[in-house]
């Protein structure tokens, strides 16, 4: 916490009591590593990686090179040396297998942290599955803080706060599930942040116009905390002129080398009114109440698709937002009584 112009570290008591030094034994630790500058590993991410007996992560080489970075020391090959900490690997290919072990491995009580490439694990990235199989053998899981490019791109976007969608990466390959998910990204109306490799940037941003997103704001990130860091800020059309796409003799100001961080501006009005012009617009719950208190309510599953549609929402956030409605009564006649007293007159 802050306190004039001083910092002041407040360590948890278990913490304090152990010298907050060792990691906890039996408890998995999701650990964020730098997405490009070495720099961004936290004091207490690096403490966990010195401690832990096993890390667990998509490739050992790629993450045996950051701990040699980072001056950590690992298990020799023969196993002899120090004792910490040995990597095992754990990628989208295997994961399903290794989460027993894992598991295994916590009730031995070891301790043992989960890493990514880069980033936070489990956020487009492999882990989740480590995470699930501890959570639902009653394993402690603990996340750490850290690097996250979809954070760093919407926090440099300087859109205006509210519900926000890390999608992670589209599907790659062309055809109907790729189409669909196109047009999901493209209809909602928050703030969107994707996932790009440089070759298939330019048929995204393509679909996406497509897709009736042309004059939708972006700011794209590339090489986000790297040297050669750089964004570009505009709509998506100019974003696909900026880097020879779109048909046009436009300079190549978006050179497609590097890793891309798309992330769509959220639309005018999104996650406070209706699209429905003017004053006293009805708001989703609004709306939802006014249907679910109606003489004839209409099915939940048919109420869900057209208000989607209406509003431009998913339709299984709709969904949710209706049964939440209808497990709490009185709150639906109350939004419905506030709705009706502050109707203009006709």
């Amino acid at each position: 916490r802050r306190v004039g112009n001083r910092w002041h570290l407040r360590l948890s008591s278990d913490a304090a009591a152990a010298g907050a030094t060792e990691p906890a034994t039996g408890t998995l630790y999701v650990v964020p590593v730098p997405i490009g500058n070495l720099e961004d590993i936290t004091l207490r991410a690096l403490k966990v990686l010195k401690n832990v007996d096993v890390v667990v992560c998509e490739d050992t080489r790629r993450t045996g090179q950051l701990l040699s970075l980072l001056g950590i020391q690992r298990t020799p090959a023969g196993g002899d040396g120090p004792a910490r900490p040995q990597l095992i690997s754990c990628h989208e290919h295997n994961e399903k297998l290794k989460a027993p072990e894992v598991v295994k491995s916590l009730r031995a009580d070891r301790t043992v942290a989960l890493v990514s490439d880069a980033g936070t694990p489990a956020i487009s990235d492999p882990g989740f599955e480590v995470v699930r199989a501890c959570a639902s053998a009653g394993i402690a899981v603990v996340s750490l803080p850290g690097p996250c490019a979809a954070v760093v791109a919407l926090a440099a976007a300087g859109f205006e706060p509210g519900p926000m969608l890390i999608y992670g990466f589209l599907p790659s390959k062309r055809g109907t599930q790729r189409a669909a998910a196109v047009s999901e990204v493209a209809a909602t109306r928050h703030a969107v942040a994707l996932y790009e490799a440089p070759h298939r940037l330019k048929y995204t941003l393509d679909d996406l116009v497509a897709a009736g997103s042309a004059t939708r704001g972006v700011v794209i990130g590339r090489e986000l905390t790297k040297r050669y860091e750089a964004y570009f800020r505009g709509t998506v059309a100019e974003a696909l002129a900026a880097c020879g796409g779109g048909g046009g003799e436009a300079p190549v100001t978006l050179p497609l080398k590097g890793e891309f961080t798309v992330v769509l501006a959220p639309c005018e009005g999104a996650g406070r009114v209706s699209p429905a012009e003017g004053e006293g617009a009805e708001s989703l719950e609004q709306r939802i109440a006014r249907e679910l208190l109606s003489e004839a309510p209409p099915p939940l599953n048919k109420l869900s698709k057209t208000l989607s549609q209406e509003y431009g929402l998913r339709k299984r956030d709709v969904y949710k937002t209706i049964l939440d409605l209808t497990e709490d009564p009185d709150r639906l006649r109350g939004i419905d009584e506030a709705a009706v007293r502050t109707e203009p007159e006709r």
